[in-house]
């Protein structure tokens, strides 16, 4: 019974962790902001003040456990201070939210990557002031790490990092505590917009630490919809303050979320007047903002050499930033990241790996045609589920008693047509995978385009109520058998048996066998595993670069990094052919091992 009492200790964490990131979204609303937003917003904008503590500490100091606990600490401080002005509306569904959030925590089971980079990620700048070319450690520690930044801060005693993965799911809570705020039945879309999201939520995101930091992103993207919605039904200027807020948050946990930017063509020929107010009235909110731009470029640059990695025309040329990825590494991987969400794989797969395309080769191929290809990969079930879901949204008010009841369409529609339609195109030809945003670009464009044939009221009607009621018992009793079998059949590369049969909920990371190597009085280890490193020996570099020739120097407590971009492409060109490779026969390649030991 073991797995009873760990349950309770992550359920005291989960609630800790809660309280201390209201406590700083406390802190931002009343300090800095100063305008209203609803309880689960509060939670959010503390992931957001935590993020810039992390970053601005991370340029001086490690952020190590003492420094973590003094920060949780006060959080909560913060908390109990602002307590009095706590409001929960519908405190049944607050209840009912958090535990079925908490229930989706309950798994070992995790993002496939959590070894690749999240997790050294997070290592890192516990262990370390900001590293100076850290993208040639792993290229892939170099992207936007937004949502690792805060994770960094949640190192505890004993657990150590363990607990770190609740946070999506804790984010999740917020934003579903948020949007059960808006819901308002005299609003026609915005009704219809939140029922599909909690569908969504029920029958798709069961297991939330599977879907990384994703699922905040996506909770964001659908927060900015219902700003639209209810400025366009409202025309209050609050909307566009926070529209603002959240889509930097958006884009600086993923740069897909820059989409949403043409939602604030709602505000139209008025966009100019509402950015004057902005800049004149709420001063310190833009000045936030500023300022949380310089020190996540900083941050990038520092790491990277590129204001974002890896969109080339950001970086520096290493003649200038001696550490930076430079342009030609950068475009490598970015030609490859859009290979990967443009059907290469698939394509690849169908030829059975027999025809060596590259990304750049491929791109070129099929530059117009590569849909065909996204066809075939398995994202595009993922696509009819989401579109299933919004069909059944809408469906089932057609059993509303006045659904034939006439509605005149509000004025300026078609506007509201044009900032739906405009992402949801720009993510149909950038990137059509589901999980890059199109979770939240997809079903809004949609939606959009339903009400501007069919313009009626929504309602929660009896059947809707009842559908409601099936997609709660569908989640609960699907996390319960999920539950029970991780319980009961352990199997993972990520987790020793024994233990975490031992420890359930709360995993165990794999150890990886690393051996020691002194450059320049430096130590680095080289991993005996092709793809991932252990989090308890770093600096690391991952089996496939063990022959890479790599010069580490330190400067006054900073780790310097310098290798030769095309010396990293090669052998990550190398790389790439032996992971495609032991992929068509293993299928997922981070749970095998092919480097003899």
């Amino acid at each position: 019974m073991n797995y009873v009492f760990n349950t309770l200790i992550q359920l005291i964490f989960y609630i800790f962790f809660s309280i201390s990131l209201l406590g700083y979204g406390f802190l931002l609303k009343n300090r800095i902001f100063k305008i209203n937003f609803n309880f689960g917003e509060i939670g959010i904008l503390g992931f957001l003040t935590l993020y810039i503590f992390s970053v601005i500490i991370n340029f001086f100091i490690p952020i190590n456990i003492y420094l973590s606990l003094g920060v949780l600490f006060f959080g909560v401080i913060l908390f109990f201070y602002n307590s009095k002005n706590i409001y929960i509306s519908k405190k049944l569904l607050f209840v009912l939210v958090f535990f079925i959030s908490f229930l989706s925590s309950l798994t070992i089971n995790l993002h496939d990557d959590h070894l690749l980079y999240q997790l050294p990620y997070i290592e890192y700048k516990q262990e370390f002031k900001i590293i100076f070319g850290l993208v040639f450690l792993n290229d892939y520690l170099a992207y936007s790490h937004g949502f690792y930044d805060v994770m960094a801060m949640f190192k505890v005693p004993y657990y150590e990092n363990r607990l770190v993965f609740i946070l999506p799911v804790i984010f999740l809570m917020f934003f579903i505590f948020s949007i059960i705020d808006y819901y308002d039945k005299k609003e026609n879309i915005l009704s219809n917009l939140i029922i599909f999201v909690i569908f969504l939520i029920l029958f798709k995101f069961t297991r939330s630490k599977e879907f990384g930091t994703d699922v905040p992103v996506i909770g964001l993207l659908f927060l900015i919809q219902i700003y639209v919605l209810n400025f366009f039904s409202k025309k209050n200027k609050t909307y566009f303050y926070k529209m603002l807020i959240m889509f930097s948050l958006a884009v600086i946990y993923k740069v897909y979320a820059v989409f949403a930017i043409f939602y604030f063509l709602i505000f139209g020929k008025k966009i100019k007047y509402y950015l004057f107010d902005f800049l004149t009235k709420k001063k310190i909110i833009f000045i936030f903002l500023i300022f949380t731009c310089i020190i996540t470029f900083s941050k990038n640059i520092i790491q990277t050499g590129c204001l974002s990695y890896p969109l080339a025309k950001t970086c520096f040329e290493q003649k200038i930033l001696s550490w930076s990825a430079g342009k030609k590494l950068s475009d490598w991987r970015h030609e490859f990241l859009k290979a990967r969400v443009k059907g290469w794989m698939p394509y690849v797969r169908k030829n059975e790996f027999r025809e060596k395309i590259y990304p750049v080769e491929y791109n070129k191929k099929f530059r117009y045609n590569f849909h065909q290809n996204v066809l075939k990969d398995p994202d595009s079930e993922r696509i009819l589920v989401v579109i299933l879901i919004l069909f059944i949204t809408i469906f089932l008010n057609l059993f509303y008693s006045n659904r034939n009841q006439r509605i005149e369409k509000p004025p300026n529609f078609r506007l509201l047509i044009i900032c739906s339609i405009i992402p949801l195109i720009m993510w149909c030809l950038m990137m059509p995978y589901i999980r890059y945003g199109g979770y939240a670009y997809l079903p809004f464009g949609l939606l959009i385009l339903q009400y501007s044939f069919f313009y009626k009221s929504y309602n929660l009607s009896k059947i809707t109520k009842i559908f409601l009621i099936i997609s709660i018992v569908f989640f609960t009793s699907k996390n319960f058998l999920r539950i029970n079998k991780e319980v009961n059949n352990l199997n993972s590369f990520t987790i020793d048996y024994l233990k975490t049969k031992q420890s359930f909920p709360i995993p165990f990371y794999k150890e990886i066998d690393v051996q020691e190597k002194l450059i320049h009085n430096n130590k680095i280890y080289i991993s005996r595993h092709n793809w991932v490193c252990s989090t308890s020996s770093l600096p690391c570099l991952p089996g496939f670069w063990e022959n890479l020739k790599i010069n580490i120097k330190n400067k006054k407590g900073y780790n310097f990094i310098f290798v030769n971009e095309q010396d990293y492409i090669d052998i990550l060109i190398n790389k790439t052919k032996v992971y495609n490779l032991n992929k068509n026969r293993y299928g997922n390649s981070f749970n095998t091992d092919i480097r003899s030991k």
